[in-house]
C-alpha cells in the first residue's frame, strides 16, 4: 500500500535505494517495512530519476527524489505508473507515479483497510549451523499496525464533493546482533551486553506513520472545476539505524506534522484544449 510497492508489480521495475530506516532493506513484504523511503528503477534507469507526484505536484520537497510526504493509497482513486515514453512535462527519465485523488460523488460511500501482524506470526530460519557461528536471533517482525479508513459524499448534489482519510501505520522490527544493556542507566556498573546476547531481547527499529488529508471538488459552472486538498502528516522512526554494527539508533522525527496544500482548477475550453 505504498507506491513503489505498487509499482514493483510492474515486469521490469526494481527498488534500487532506500534509507533503510528499519534494517529490512528496501523490498518490502507484506507491509513489514512500513513506511519506507524507496526510489525505483526499470531497465537500467536511475532511482535518482523515479518521481511520486499526487495529482502532478511532487512529494518530493527538499530531499532530491527522496520522498518526505508518503501518499495516503486509502484517498488514491486511481495510481498511475509510467516506466517509458515519459511526457515533457516530466523532468527525469525514470519511472514516474502519480497518485489520481478520489473527490467523492453524489452518493455516500466509505472503505476501510486494516491489518495486524506480531512476531509471533512471523517464521524463523535461524538454523542450528547459524547458531553455532553465534547468530542468536534474526531480522524479524516485532508488530506491524495498519489502519485506514475513508469516507466521500456530497455537501450538495451535482456542485460540490468531499473525500477524508486517516491512515494509522506502526512498522516495528527486531535487529539481530543487538542487544540492550541492562545496566544502561548505572554509571557505577558495566556488564559487556554482547557477551551474553543469547540471554538479551534485542533491540527494535520502530516506525510510526500518521496521515490525514480532505479533498474538496466544486464544479462550479458546467467547464469550471476546482478542487482544495489539505494533507497533514507526522511520522517518526524511533529509534532507527540500530544494527549488530551500529548503537545506538537514531530517533528520525519528520514533521510537527509536514502540511501540504494543493488548489487546482480544470477547464475544457474547446474539445481540443483543456487547461489545467
Amino acid at each position: 500500500r505504498l507506491p513503489t510497492e505498487l509499482a514493483v508489480l510492474i515486469p521490469g521495475v526494481v527498488t534500487t535505494g532506500s534509507i533503510a530506516f528499519n534494517g529490512q532493506g528496501a523490498q518490502d513484504v507484506g507491509g513489514s517495512g512500513g513506511d519506507q523511503v524507496v526510489t525505483v528503477g526499470i531497465h537500467g534507469s536511475k532511482g535518482d530519476s523515479s518521481k511520486i507526484t499526487q495529482n502532478g505536484v511532487a512529494t518530493n520537497m527538499n530531499l532530491g527524489n527522496w520522498n518526505l510526504i508518503t501518499p495516503n493509497i486509502g484517498g488514491a482513486q486511481e495510481v498511475s505508473v509510467n516506466t517509458s515514453g515519459i511526457s515533457a512535462e516530466s523532468t527525469e527519465g525514470g519511472v514516474q507515479m502519480n497518485i489520481i485523488p478520489r473527490e467523492g460523488g453524489n452518493v455516500f460511500k466509505g472503505m476501510f483497510f486494516g491489518s495486524f501482524s506480531s512476531d509471533g506470526m512471523a517464521s524463523n530460519n535461524l538454523t542450528d549451523d547459524l547458531r553455532a557461528r553465534g547468530l542468536t536471533a534474526i531480522n524479524s517482525v516485532k508488530k506491524v499496525v495498519d489502519v485506514n479508513p475513508g469516507l466521500g459524499g456530497p455537501l450538495k448534489k451535482d456542485r460540490l464533493w468531499f473525500y477524508g482519510t486517516y491512515r494509522f501505520n506502526e512498522a516495528d522490527n527486531w535487529a539481530s546482533g543487538t542487544g540492550a544493556d541492562p545496566n544502561w542507566n548505572n554509571p557505577k556498573s558495566f556488564v559487556n551486553p554482547y557477551s551474553n546476547l543469547a540471554n538479551l531481547a534485542p533491540v527494535s527499529n520502530d516506525g510510526t506513520w500518521n496521515e490525514g488529508q480532505v479533498r474538496l471538488t466544486w464544479q462550479a459552472t458546467s467547464k469550471n472545476k476546482l478542487a482544495f486538498s489539505e494533507i497533514a502528516e507526522r511520522q517518526c522512526k524511533c529509534p532507527s539505524y540500530n544494527s549488530a554494527t551500529r548503537s545506538p539508533g537514531i530517533n528520525n522525527r519528520w514533521g510537527k506534522p509536514h502540511h501540504s496544500e494543493t488548489l487546482d482548477w480544470s477547464s475544457p475550453l474547446t474539445s481540443r484544449v483543456l487547461v489545467e
